[in-house]
Formats: C-alpha cells, structure tokens, sequence
C-alpha cells in the first residue's frame, strides 16, 4: 500500500513540475508521447492570436475538459508570426518551435516549443521579410482598398508584418500568395537593422508602450492586447508577455517570453538606486532554486508597471496596473538590493538591465532580420 501511495506522489509531482516548467519539457513531452512527420515546415500565423499549448491533447496530465481546453498555454502567436512546425499524424494539432520567442535550453537560446491548432498556420516556402511592428492597440485588416466593408479581422499591438505602401491611404500586406490591406495612418514602427542611438528614447517608447496596456486583463500564457469582441481566444497579458510587446511593440527589440529567460538575458544591477525606466525588476522563490516567478517594469519615480494574477477584494485577478516599487515589495526603495532584498512575501528580488549597451540593443533588433534555421534538424 505505501508503495502505490509513493508511486502516486511521485506521479503527481512529476506531472506539477512539467506544468510549471513548461518552457523546460515541453519538447520532451512532445518526443515521448508523440508519433510526428520527419520533416518540418515553415509556417506563419493566419489568425490574428492563437495559443500555444503546452503539450499535445493526448497527454492525460492535461486533465482536458469536455468544452475547455484546459491544458497550460505556453504562450499566444500573432498574426504573420513566423513558427517551424511538423504535422502530427491523426491530429488537428502541430508541433511547432516559435521564432521570436526565445527561451534557454541549457546550452543556447532556442524557439519555445508547443502545439497549435493547424486552422491557426499556413505552411509557406520562405518566412516574410518584416518591414513594420503595429503600434495601435487593434489595426483593422481588410481584404480590399475599401474601409467601407467591413475588416476581415483586427491585428494585435506587436503583430510583425511585411508591408509596401500602396498610394497615401493604404498599405498591402501579402501572406502566403494573398493580399491584405491596412489603413495608411495606422501606427508602425518602421523596422531595420539601424537602431535608435539614443538609449534615453529608446526607454521612453518602451515604457510609453506598456503603459498603453493598463487595465488589460491578466492571461496565464498571454501575449495579445486585449479584443473585447473575442472570446476564444482569450487574448491579454501575463507579466513576462507584457514585457515582451512592450519591447517588441515600442522599439523593435527581441527578448525572450518568460521572466526566467528575460532575467538570463538581462545585466544583474546591484541597486535600485540604479534602475532606469524600462528595466526590470525579477521576483524569485527565495531558496536554493531562486526560480523567477515574475517580472514588473520599472517606470521612473519609484513606480512600476506589472500584469498581476494576484485577485483583488472582489476575486477578480488584478490585469496590469502601476504600483509604486516600495508598496510592491514592502520596502523602502532606496534600500532595494539585488539578491539581498526579500518583498513582504517572501520574494527574492532582483534587478536587471538589457539596456546597457547600444551593442546590446542591435543584437536585440537583428533578430527580427536572422534566417532561422529548421530547430528540428538537431
């Protein structure tokens, strides 16, 4: 009897720990109970979000509803986002690896690996070359040069697109041998390998960015600006997904989706004194682990802006608001230190920058313009 009741707790805790360390084990999972093609394709994205999942629908530990697809979402896609994927046989899902979503795999930066519904993917012969980041909240997208019809869909803040300027009211977008089209006055970003020089402005746009997701709703796995005319997919952010826009969105900069792999790629700072709007303040378990749960960006004059799943007085999770640091942690900001300073809830605090250097920030960029190579040849 004590052996099955063993072999039961040892069961459950495997199951909790390739829940929380999705970004860890997915592609394992996907390898031991998956039967996929042998050849990988380019994809893009032909939705305006989808979910990434955390594992496929045949692992029990998903614990699927009969209506709710309950399995943890790895992260959200946007429309023209560029994934590798490989068909699985006798399923309506794909394997995929993203391309900007970066995370760490012990050895080297790597795409996060999920699965996504194949009515959300195009297969593609050559990725699009993007040339824009939408910067508006909601872009409509049409099918013609007419705003008159109505938008065949609306494109989140941070969609990624190949654009050519058509005449003074239009721009075309051409997915996959189709034609789209966005409003001439819609809000981009111009994207290139030249990069702002002025790190000062660069911060600005950052920050400006996030604060244009206040009161978005908090999402687990999110990364989308919040449709309230869509229902499925949810579409808002978690903590490292609004960093992750707000940086995508506001400078065409590259970092990685979680707040552990956003923590990796950041300079460690020693005081808080230190901190400069845009960096970011990491929380961590307080143990031997030091495994960062969650991120915030500072702002300036002491304040920071975060996606809180924490509820409020009316059970409702809180979405993304402006705390200021000292009421966040419970500790005077000046006397804030990295890997010394523990919040009020018991939470290991540190500080870090990826700001530091203009050699830093072009790195960041060129990963919008790298040819990625098929992660499935390894």
């Amino acid at each position: 009897m004590e052996a099955a009741v063993k072999k039961q707790t040892i069961f459950f805790l495997i199951c909790l720990f390739a829940i929380i360390n999705f970004d860890l084990l997915a592609d394992d999972k996907a390898k031991d109970n998956i039967k996929i093609d042998t050849t990988a394709s380019r994809m893009i994205v032909h939705a305006p979000v989808a979910n990434v999942r955390l594992c496929p629908k045949k692992v029990n530990i998903c614990k699927l509803g009969k209506k709710t697809d309950k399995r943890p979402r790895c992260s959200q896609i946007l429309f023209g986002e560029k994934v590798w994927g490989k068909d699985q046989k006798n399923s309506d899902e794909v394997h995929v690896r993203l391309v900007i979503q970066k995370r760490f795999d012990g050895k080297k930066w790597v795409g996060i690996p999920g699965f996504v519904n194949k009515d959300k993917l195009s297969k593609v012969l050559a990725f699009p070359q993007y040339t824009a980041i939408l910067q508006d909240h909601l872009t409509p997208l049409y099918v013609s040069m007419n705003s008159n019809k109505k938008p065949l869909m609306y494109l989140s803040m941070g969609t990624l697109l190949e654009t050519k300027e058509v005449n003074n009211h239009w721009q075309k977008i051409t997915l996959n041998g189709k034609k789209y089209y966005i409003p001439n006055k819609t809000n981009i970003l111009k994207l290139s390998c030249k990069v702002e020089t002025n790190t000062d402005t660069i911060r600005k746009n950052i920050v400006n960015t996030a604060l244009q997701f206040l009161n978005t709703p908090y999402v687990y796995g999110g990364r989308s600006f919040f449709n309230k005319n869509t229902k499925k997919p949810k579409t808002g952010v978690d903590c490292s997904g609004l960093i992750n826009l707000a940086y995508l969105a506001g400078a065409g900069l590259v970092i990685p989706r979680t707040s552990r792999n956003q923590k990796r790629n950041c300079t460690i700072l020693k005081k808080a004194s230190e901190l400069k709007a845009g960096d970011l303040i990491f929380f961590a378990k307080n143990d031997l682990t030091q495994r960062v749960v969650h991120v915030a960006m500072y702002i300036g004059n002491g304040k920071m802006i975060e996606s809180s799943g924490s509820k409020d007085a009316n059970k409702k999770k809180i979405g993304v608001r402006i705390i200021t640091v000292e009421e966040k942690i419970g500790v005077p900001f000046d006397s804030i230190e990295s890997e010394k300073t523990v919040t009020k809830t018991g939470k290991l605090i540190f500080l870090g920058t990826c700001l530091q250097s203009h050699k830093k920030i072009k790195k960041m960029r060129s990963l919008l313009f790298q040819e990625p190579s098929n992660p499935f040849i390894c």
